[in-house]
Protein backbone atom coordinates (compact mmCIF):
# COMPACT_ATOMS: atom_id res chain seq x y z
CA UNK A 1 0.00 0.00 0.00
CA UNK A 2 1.58 3.32 -0.74
CA UNK A 3 2.62 6.08 1.62
CA UNK A 4 -0.50 8.09 0.85
CA UNK A 5 -3.34 5.07 0.52
CA UNK A 6 -1.75 4.12 4.07
CA UNK A 7 -2.69 7.93 5.65
CA UNK A 8 -6.18 7.69 3.71
CA UNK A 9 -7.27 4.10 5.14
CA UNK A 10 -5.93 4.41 8.56
CA UNK A 11 -6.37 7.83 9.98
CA UNK A 12 -9.07 8.29 12.11
CA UNK A 13 -11.20 10.68 13.92
CA UNK A 14 -9.01 10.98 17.47
CA UNK A 15 -10.69 11.89 20.70
CA UNK A 16 -8.89 11.23 23.08
CA UNK A 17 -4.98 12.71 23.27
CA UNK A 18 -1.79 13.09 25.12
CA UNK A 19 -0.73 15.05 27.95
CA UNK A 20 2.16 16.50 25.23
CA UNK A 21 2.68 19.75 23.29
CA UNK A 22 2.93 19.70 19.05
CA UNK A 23 5.69 21.87 18.17
CA UNK A 24 5.22 25.05 15.79
CA UNK A 25 6.74 23.19 12.86
CA UNK A 26 4.29 20.29 12.79
CA UNK A 27 1.49 23.40 13.02
CA UNK A 28 3.04 25.07 9.88
CA UNK A 29 2.92 21.72 7.90
CA UNK A 30 -0.41 21.18 8.91
CA UNK A 31 -1.67 24.13 7.49
CA UNK A 32 0.50 24.53 4.60
CA UNK A 33 -1.33 20.98 3.42
CA UNK A 34 -4.28 22.99 3.93
CA UNK A 35 -2.94 25.48 1.61
CA UNK A 36 -2.18 22.96 -1.24
CA UNK A 37 -5.97 21.55 -1.22
CA UNK A 38 -7.33 21.97 -4.36
CA UNK A 39 -9.74 25.26 -5.09
CA UNK A 40 -11.88 26.18 -7.27
CA UNK A 41 -10.93 29.00 -9.80
CA UNK A 42 -7.98 29.53 -7.65
CA UNK A 43 -9.26 31.68 -4.96
CA UNK A 44 -7.29 29.88 -1.97
CA UNK A 45 -9.54 32.24 0.15
CA UNK A 46 -8.85 30.08 3.17
CA UNK A 47 -7.47 31.59 6.77
CA UNK A 48 -6.40 29.79 9.45
CA UNK A 49 -6.63 30.29 13.39
CA UNK A 50 -4.85 27.96 15.67
CA UNK A 51 -5.78 28.33 18.59
CA UNK A 52 -3.60 27.02 21.96
CA UNK A 53 -4.56 29.11 24.84
CA UNK A 54 -6.59 27.22 27.05
CA UNK A 55 -9.18 29.87 27.96
CA UNK A 56 -10.02 30.45 24.09
CA UNK A 57 -10.22 26.75 23.48
CA UNK A 58 -12.45 26.63 26.59
CA UNK A 59 -14.28 29.14 25.24
CA UNK A 60 -14.68 27.31 21.54
CA UNK A 61 -15.93 24.18 23.42
CA UNK A 62 -18.55 25.67 25.66
CA UNK A 63 -20.49 26.76 22.26
CA UNK A 64 -19.84 23.41 20.17
CA UNK A 65 -20.99 20.84 21.75
CA UNK A 66 -18.96 18.04 20.07
CA UNK A 67 -15.71 19.68 20.66
CA UNK A 68 -15.39 18.59 23.76
CA UNK A 69 -12.28 15.98 23.19
CA UNK A 70 -10.37 19.58 22.79
CA UNK A 71 -9.84 19.71 26.74
CA UNK A 72 -7.01 16.83 26.19
CA UNK A 73 -5.42 18.68 23.25
CA UNK A 74 -2.89 21.24 23.14
CA UNK A 75 -4.47 22.82 20.34
CA UNK A 76 -6.87 23.04 17.47
CA UNK A 77 -6.73 25.01 14.13
CA UNK A 78 -9.85 26.52 12.99
CA UNK A 79 -10.45 26.51 9.32
CA UNK A 80 -12.14 29.24 7.47
CA UNK A 81 -13.23 30.85 4.44
CA UNK A 82 -13.83 34.29 2.49
CA UNK A 83 -17.53 34.07 1.73
CA UNK A 84 -16.50 37.64 -0.40
CA UNK A 85 -13.63 36.43 -2.14
CA UNK A 86 -14.92 32.73 -2.80
CA UNK A 87 -18.57 33.00 -2.62
CA UNK A 88 -19.96 30.10 -5.25
CA UNK A 89 -17.29 27.31 -3.80
CA UNK A 90 -16.08 28.51 -0.31
CA UNK A 91 -17.46 25.19 1.83
CA UNK A 92 -16.18 22.91 -1.19
CA UNK A 93 -12.77 24.58 -1.14
CA UNK A 94 -12.77 24.59 2.82
CA UNK A 95 -13.68 20.49 2.75
CA UNK A 96 -10.63 19.62 0.77
CA UNK A 97 -8.62 22.01 3.00
CA UNK A 98 -9.61 19.99 5.97
CA UNK A 99 -9.32 16.81 4.70
CA UNK A 100 -5.74 17.90 3.56
CA UNK A 101 -4.89 18.20 7.24
CA UNK A 102 -6.21 15.64 8.43
CA UNK A 103 -3.90 13.67 6.56
CA UNK A 104 -0.98 15.86 7.51
CA UNK A 105 -1.86 15.42 11.03
CA UNK A 106 -1.67 11.81 10.41
CA UNK A 107 1.81 11.42 8.46
CA UNK A 108 3.09 13.33 11.30
CA UNK A 109 2.41 10.93 14.00
CA UNK A 110 -0.55 13.49 15.06
CA UNK A 111 -4.34 12.81 15.72
CA UNK A 112 -7.15 15.50 14.90
CA UNK A 113 -10.90 15.71 14.31
CA UNK A 114 -12.47 17.85 12.18
CA UNK A 115 -15.84 19.36 14.00
CA UNK A 116 -18.38 21.22 11.70
CA UNK A 117 -18.81 24.82 12.80
CA UNK A 118 -20.46 26.66 9.16
CA UNK A 119 -23.79 24.49 9.47
CA UNK A 120 -24.85 25.75 12.68
CA UNK A 121 -25.51 29.58 12.65
CA UNK A 122 -25.38 30.15 16.39
CA UNK A 123 -22.24 27.96 15.96
CA UNK A 124 -20.52 30.36 13.29
CA UNK A 125 -21.78 33.61 15.47
CA UNK A 126 -20.07 32.30 18.26
CA UNK A 127 -17.06 31.40 16.77
CA UNK A 128 -16.54 34.93 14.77
CA UNK A 129 -17.41 36.65 18.19
CA UNK A 130 -14.39 34.67 20.00
CA UNK A 131 -12.26 34.28 17.34
CA UNK A 132 -12.81 38.33 16.43
CA UNK A 133 -13.46 37.07 12.85
CA UNK A 134 -15.10 39.25 10.45
CA UNK A 135 -18.46 38.91 9.40
CA UNK A 136 -17.37 37.36 6.14
CA UNK A 137 -14.94 35.40 7.41
CA UNK A 138 -16.85 31.81 7.73
CA UNK A 139 -15.31 29.29 10.36
CA UNK A 140 -16.16 26.20 8.72
CA UNK A 141 -14.56 23.72 11.12
CA UNK A 142 -12.10 23.15 14.36
CA UNK A 143 -9.78 20.68 13.53
CA UNK A 144 -8.40 19.04 17.24
CA UNK A 145 -4.86 18.53 16.55
CA UNK A 146 -2.87 16.45 19.42
CA UNK A 147 -0.15 13.05 19.99
CA UNK A 148 -3.40 10.29 19.71
CA UNK A 149 -4.04 8.40 22.95
CA UNK A 150 -5.90 5.83 20.94
CA UNK A 151 -6.16 3.98 18.07
CA UNK A 152 -8.41 1.83 15.29
CA UNK A 153 -8.00 -0.50 12.89
CA UNK A 154 -9.37 0.25 9.68
CA UNK A 155 -12.93 -0.90 8.90
CA UNK A 156 -13.52 -2.36 5.19
CA UNK A 157 -15.48 0.27 4.17
CA UNK A 158 -15.23 -0.63 0.09
CA UNK A 159 -18.78 -2.16 -0.73
CA UNK A 160 -19.00 -3.74 -3.81
CA UNK A 161 -22.55 -3.21 -4.60
CA UNK A 162 -22.02 0.59 -4.45
CA UNK A 163 -19.79 0.67 -7.47
CA UNK A 164 -21.36 0.73 -10.64
CA UNK A 165 -20.46 1.33 -14.57
CA UNK A 166 -21.50 3.06 -17.08
CA UNK A 167 -24.76 3.91 -15.33
CA UNK A 168 -26.61 3.09 -11.78
CA UNK A 169 -27.11 -0.54 -11.12
CA UNK A 170 -24.92 -1.66 -13.54
CA UNK A 171 -21.91 -3.82 -11.65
Amino acid sequence: MSHVMDAIVHRRSIRSYLDKPVSKEMIDQIIKAGFYAPSALECCSWHFVVVDDRKVINQLMEVHPYLQMAAEAPCLIVLCNDSEENPRYWIDDSAAAAQNMLLAAYDLGLGSCWCAVHKTPERRTAFQQILNLPEHLIPFAAIVIGYPNESFDPPERVDQNRIYHNHYGQH
